[in-house]
């Protein structure tokens, strides 16, 4: 049997939120053959690399300075998706739509 004890009653609340405006630590955006790094450091100073994953596999040519067009492209998708799973974890997509 399961010692009722052990159980995590409040396992499906979601206490702690996420400020929205910030994205916060290290996240990548690939859209092949280019990965898109955004970083962020504990100061919140931002800075991005691009990389060519074909002819760069192990992303020593940073690209960001080289092609500002595709930057400009890939990074509103990979903040998209960062705030979609920062909504995520306030539990937006949790709650009920009627």
């Amino acid at each position: 049997g399961i010692d009722s004890a052990q159980l995590h009653l409040d396992a499906g609340n979601i206490s702690e939120q996420f400020p929205t405006t910030v994205l916060p630590g290290h996240a990548a955006w690939l859209m092949w053959p280019f990965k898109l790094h955004r970083i962020s450091s504990n100061q919140g100073e931002v800075k991005y690399e691009l990389y060519n994953l074909e002819i760069d596999p192990y992303e020593k040519n940073n690209l960001v300075d080289k092609d500002l067009k595709r930057v400009n492209l890939m990074k509103p998708m990979l903040e998209k998706w960062q705030m979609s799973v920062i909504e995520s974890l306030n539990g937006h997509d949790y709650s009920n739509k009627n």
